[in-house]
């Protein structure tokens, strides 16, 4: 990974990741079967490859130990 998004990391570690629909949808298809991404049976996963899935979890594993939480879009 760069170091521009190694120093993103490092700025923003304290204010906690959002993740979007897209990718909350490649961790959980990827954790459970990482052929099923990209492969182009899913259409919002056809963008995605396995270097994509690996670099999400290096993301995410940069803010573990935080409190994660789930909002639907548009709530308060």
């Amino acid at each position: 990974m760069s170091t521009y998004v190694d120093s993103l990391i490092d700025r923003y570690r304290t204010k906690g990741i959002l993740i979007d629909a897209n990718l909350a949808l490649l961790y959980l298809v990827g954790g459970y079967d990482l052929r099923l991404v990209g492969d182009g049976k899913y259409n919002k996963l056809s963008k995605y490859d396995a270097e994509d899935y690996h670099l999400l979890l290096r993301l995410k594993g940069s803010w573990e130990g935080r409190d994660h939480a789930a909002r639907p879009y548009g709530s308060k």
